[in-house]
């Protein structure tokens, strides 16, 4: 008898069983949950996933909770403070849409009383005319000043002078100026819409990501903004959060426009073309008569920049992108790692940017969306550092009572995708649950109860960036009713009871970034085990297939870990009694269908590749589904090469 007619007959006669003990079945998840890595520096604590808890717990979808510190990744996280910027005063500043003088500060060191006078110039960017995403340029410098003055550009440079005429000071500001001159197209386009849909709130919405931070991670670094989120703005912590891909941008554009990248359609042979024709959430709010806003900080990595052609014409009518490129070839005026522009922290510049929209249009219904990845980005430990900040952010717009018609969506795209930290199980379940908070008004959540009853249930349920932007839909065009979710539907509103019977296939994320199905152990030198680890390094191979004369062939090391991608069997617990032969039938006899999931190491470059191949046991075939994932830093390995896809595979060739 082949080895394949073994395998089916195996099979058949799991089905039987299965199907005669079903109503004896007891869950046993926390037994397999445990995952004994070949090194004991990866073994994950028992604590961790025998405690019986779990963030979501469904039939389809069980994710664990664990210990932010588990002992498996202890000596890799710790807390940090902020980062400190140098302590000098800004000799200039803004208040309202006035520029100043520091008077003071022009008495001090390394001024000295020099200061003799200063000088604006606009920066400028068309709002409608097709240029390219780096666009800008400088206007001339406006009159002098020596004390304050008003300002009629969003962006400015300024610069203040000795009695030489000679350039003493440089710095950067950023104004919110509102165009009036579309206040009566704004205010008709709300009015038509208000009307058409017969919304009853006319919602604002504030979106705020940070790049490359888990909900783990979350609590570990930023404590001061949890606490003030949680106790003060009553935000809910959408704890079952679970990312469907596997970088920034394809993550983003689910959220956004509620399509994955692919379906845009769009991929890296489309590296040229712009995204201004897409329909994303901030054109729809526009296309409504909503005020909106654009912000990231670090230009040269940006969502739809990074070897992308990002936008001709700017995607909202505040867009920050021509001052932070301006500020970005100032690189002398960088410093503590290019986190401090001069003595301001830039991430700080970003957030008043926001702080300044909200507190403009507090009488304008408005969309924003603000992305901010340096100070994040690049360490497990690193969103402490902006703990402080973020805090105080929060903390003003709730002083100055900027938050009482705004829904604010506070998230991350992803965990650390890389590092120490991501060769750990743990790791590897933080970098597919990022953080994201909901925050409701409270009078939304007192005038429509349901808000908040939903909002109450849907934290421990599954759920992703498809419902997020689903939730965008049902601000656009709220009317105060409590709908039903369709189970059927890949996103679902966060305003509507996300179905009990979710899985990830209903909600669009591939086993590869599940975190529901859980895993059994499976040794490195088994048949099946091998042959899916070279599948992997074919996939790989074939994807650098017209780069080898400048990324080295590269050829399997060592397989490091193998799983096996499995779902409860708690499932067959909730099918009733009538549909249990059905779904048996159905779902057991796919079991000839096999996830697994393989990490190995390639040389030359010693990199760590971790993928999901499927295993179809009836024709004796692999593939691999999904992204693969580099989960350790390739950091400048692949810089001969420009395909952002690629990156993550070559090892470039040295002479």
């Amino acid at each position: 008898m082949t080895w394949i007619m073994r395998k089916i007959r195996r099979r058949f006669l799991l089905v039987v069983v299965v199907i005669l003990m079903a109503g004896l079945l007891t869950f046993e998840y926390t037994r397999t949950l445990k995952i004994s890595h070949e090194n004991s520096d990866n073994k994950v604590s028992q604590n961790s996933t025998a405690s019986g808890l779990f963030l979501v717990d469904m039939p389809f979808c069980k994710i664990p909770k664990v210990d932010p510190y588990d002992p498996t990744i202890r000596h890799i996280v710790r807390k940090i403070g902020r980062r400190r910027c140098p302590q000098n005063t800004s000799l200039t500043y803004q208040s309202g849409t006035h520029l100043n003088i520091n008077l003071t500060a022009a008495m001090l060191p390394p001024f000295n009383g020099n200061v003799v006078y200063c000088a604006y110039t606009p920066i400028y960017r068309p709002v409608f005319e097709s240029t390219n995403n780096n666009y800008l340029r400088y206007l001339e410098e406006r009159e002098p000043f020596n004390e304050s003055i008003m300002v009629d550009h969003e962006f400015v440079i300024v610069n203040c002078y000795n009695d030489k005429d000679k350039s003493i000071y440089t710095n950067f500001h950023a104004f919110i100026l509102p165009n009036r001159t579309l206040d009566k197209i704004y205010k008709t386009k709300l009015i038509n819409h208000v009307m058409k849909e017969k919304v009853t709130e006319r919602l604002n919405v504030m979106m705020i990501g940070m790049d490359s931070v888990s909900r783990l991670s979350f609590i570990r670094q930023m404590v001061k903004t949890k606490q003030f989120l949680e106790e003060e703005l009553g935000a809910f912590d959408m704890m079952g959060y679970n990312k469907v891909a596997d970088n920034t941008f394809i993550n983003i554009v689910p959220m956004t426009l509620g399509k994955f990248a692919q379906e845009m359609p769009w991929d890296e042979s489309q590296t040229s073309q712009t995204f201004d024709h897409f329909d994303f959430a901030w054109k729809q709010y526009r296309d409504r008569g909503y005020r909106t806003f654009y912000a990231e900080d670090a230009p040269d990595i940006a969502i739809f920049d990074f070897l992308k052609a990002g936008f001709n014409t700017p995607p909202a009518d505040h867009f920050n992108r021509p001052i932070s490129i301006a500020m970005e070839l100032k690189e002398n005026l960088w410093v503590n790692n290019h986190h401090c522009f001069q003595n301001r922290l830039e991430t700080e510049i970003v957030l008043k940017y926001l702080y300044d929209f909200a507190d403009t249009y507090k009488n304008d219904p408005y969309f924003a969306f603000t992305f901010i990845t340096r100070l994040s980005h690049d360490d497990v430990n690193s969103a402490g550092a902006a703990d402080e900040p973020y805090f105080n952010f929060f903390r003003r717009l709730y002083d100055s009572d900027l938050l009482q018609s705004t829904i604010v969506f506070f998230f991350s795209d992803h965990g650390m995708r890389f590092g120490k930290i991501r060769e750990t199980y743990i790791g590897k379940l933080e970098e597919r649950l990022p953080f994201m908070y909901v925050i409701i008004p409270k009078w939304l959540q007192e005038s429509y109860p349901f808000i908040s009853e939903t909002l109450k249930i849907n934290q421990n349920r599954l759920s992703t960036p498809f419902d997020v932007y689903e939730t965008l839909q049902d601000i656009l065009y709220f009317n105060g009713e409590l709908k039903t979710a369709d189970e059927t539907s890949r996103g679902v509103s966060f305003f509507r009871e996300i179905p009990i019977t979710r899985s990830c296939d209903k909600a669009g994320i591939l086993p590869h970034w599940c975190t529901c199905l859980h895993h059994e152990k499976l040794q490195t030198s088994e048949d099946v085990v091998v042959k899916a680890s070279f599948v992997l390094l074919s996939e790989i191979l074939n994807e650098l297939r017209n780069y080898k004369s400048i990324c080295e062939n590269l050829s399997l090391h060592h397989i490091r870990e193998a799983v096996r991608l499995v779902e409860s069997n708690d499932v067959l617990k909730f099918v009733s009694d009538k549909k249990k032969k059905e779904f048996a039938e159905s779902e057991i006899g796919n079991k000839l269908i096999e996830d697994i999931q393989v990490v190995i190491e390639t040389v030359p470059g010693n990199a760590l590749f971790e993928a999901t191949v499927r295993l179809d046991t009836f024709h004796d075939s692999f593939k691999v589904i999904g992204d693969i994932s580099r989960i350790n830093i390739y950091g400048h390995q692949s810089d001969c090469i420009d395909v952002f896809k690629l990156k993550k595979y070559c090892q470039c060739k040295y002479d």
